[in-house]
C-alpha cells in the first residue's frame, strides 16, 4: 500500500495562493515518498533539519542566518516575471549547493531534505509554477548516483555558463546601445544648434537689411543736406549760451549757461555759474554739468557730483534719446530746468551747504 504523505505549512497568512502550491507539493510528496513542511521564516534563525521522512522548504531564507541583511532584487525566476512583492531575494551563502535557474540567477540552496528558496516566491502569482521548477531541480539534486550527481552539476554549470555568455553579449549590446544613445543625444544637440544658428541668421539678415536701408536714407540726406537748417540749430544754442559762445569738439558740445539759483523752502541759494556739456556718443550718460564758481563737499550741485555726473532721475531715459536724435537745444533747456531744482530725497549734498543769494540770512524766510 502507498503510504500517505502530508504537506504542512506555517505562517499561513504569508502565502498568496496556498491551495495551488499545496496541490503541486502533494504530487512531489508522493513522488519522493516524503512529508513536506513549508515555512516563510524571513529573518528568523534557520538551521538544517536531518529528518529522513520530511523535506523542509523555507521560502525567502538562507541557512544558518539570523537578522540577514544581505539582500538583492531579481526581476525573473525560471523565466517568469516576478511582481514587486516577489522581487526581494536573499544573497546565496554558498554554504550548501547553490541552485541557478536557466538564466543563471541564484534562486535556491539545497541540502538533503532541505530547500532554501532565496526569493519571495509565495507572495505573488505563478507560485505553483515556480515551486514546480524548484522541486524539479530538487529531484535532480536528490539523484545520488554518480550519473545523477554529474547531471545536476553539469546542469548548474551549463546554466551559469549560458548566463555568463548571454551577459557578455548583453554587455556588448548595451555598450553599442549606449554609444547609439550618445550619438542620438549629440545629433539632437547639433540639430538644436542648427535651429539656433538658423534663427540667428534670420535675425542677422533682417538687421543687415535694416542697416542697409538706413544707410540708403543717410546717403539720400547727404546728397541733399540742408546746411542752413544745421546753422539754425547751432545759432539756437548760441542764443542760450552766456556770451553767445558754444564750444564744439568731435567728442562734446559745451554750452555755458551762466548763473544757476535755486529757490528752496522760501530761500534762494547761489549755486554758481555752469557749463553744460553734451556727449554725442552717449558717454557719461550723454550729459555733464560743471560748476565754475564753487565745489561744495565734492559736489557741483545738490544733484551733481565732482565728476560732473548728474543724478537725472526721470530724465535718465529721455536725455540720451534726445541726444541720439540730435535735439541738442531741447537737451539744454531740460538740463537748465534740472539745475534750477532740487529734491532732498535724491541729493548728493544738502542744499543748505550752498550760500544764500544776495543779502539773505539764515534767519530770513
Amino acid at each position: 500500500m502507498f503510504e500517505k504523505r502530508e504537506v504542512t505549512r506555517i505562517n499561513a497568512g504569508r502565502f498568496e495562493d496556498w491551495d495551488a502550491m499545496e496541490k503541486v507539493l502533494k504530487t512531489y510528496a508522493r513522488k519522493l515518498k516524503i512529508n513536506i513542511f513549508v515555512s516563510v521564516p524571513h529573518n528568523d534563525e534557520v538551521s538544517l533539519e536531518s529528518s529522513e521522512d520530511t523535506l523542509f522548504i523555507r521560502i525567502f531564507a538562507v541557512p544558518f542566518t539570523i537578522n540577514c541583511t544581505s539582500t538583492t532584487t531579481i526581476k525573473t525566476a525560471y523565466g517568469i516575471a516576478l511582481n514587486s512583492n516577489q522581487e526581494d531575494c536573499m544573497v546565496a551563502t554558498d554554504t550548501l549547493e547553490t541552485v541557478y535557474d536557466p538564466d543563471g540567477i541564484p534562486v535556491a540552496e539545497f541540502a538533503k531534505n532541505n530547500i532554501f528558496v532565496l526569493f519571495d516566491l509565495c507572495h505573488g502569482p505563478d507560485s505553483d509554477v515556480l515551486i514546480t521548477h524548484v522541486m524539479d531541480d530538487y529531484c535532480l539534486f536528490m539523484d545520488e548516483s554518480d550519473a545523477g550527481k554529474k547531471r545536476f552539476k553539469s546542469a548548474m554549470e551549463e546554466r551559469v555558463a549560458k548566463a555568463s555568455r548571454r551577459n557578455f553579449h548583453n554587455l556588448y549590446i548595451g555598450e553599442v546601445a549606449s554609444q547609439e544613445q550618445s550619438i542620438d543625444k549629440r545629433i539632437n544637440s547639433l540639430n538644436e544648434t542648427i535651429r539656433e544658428y538658423q534663427a540667428t541668421i534670420v535675425r542677422t539678415v533682417r538687421e543687415r537689411q535694416g542697416l542697409l536701408d538706413k544707410k540708403k536714407v543717410i546717403h539720400e540726406l547727404l546728397d541733399r543736406f540742408d546746411f542752413d537748417n544745421i546753422d539754425k540749430r547751432f545759432e539756437a544754442l548760441e542764443k542760450i549760451a552766456v556770451g553767445g559762445r558754444v564750444t564744439v569738439t568731435p567728442d562734446s558740445i559745451t554750452v555755458p549757461v551762466g548763473q544757476i539759483d535755486i529757490e528752496y523752502e522760501g530761500k534762494v541759494y547761489d549755486i554758481g555759474e555752469f557749463d553744460i556739456v553734451i556727449r554725442p556718443d552717449g558717454y557719461d550718460g550723454g550729459v555733464q554739468c560743471f560748476n565754475k564758481t564753487r565745489v561744495i563737499e565734492s559736489c557741483y550741485h545738490p544733484h551733481v557730483d565732482e565728476e560732473g555726473d548728474c543724478c537725472l532721475g526721470n530724465l535718465s531715459e529721455s536725455i540720451p534719446q534726445l541726444i541720439g536724435e540730435m535735439e541738442y537745444e531741447v537737451v539744454i533747456f531740460m538740463m537748465l530746468q534740472f539745475l534750477r531744482t532740487c529734491n532732498s530725497e535724491g541729493w548728493y549734498e544738502d542744499i543748505s551747504r550752498w550760500p544764500l543769494k544776495g543779502s539773505q540770512t539764515d534767519e530770513e524766510g
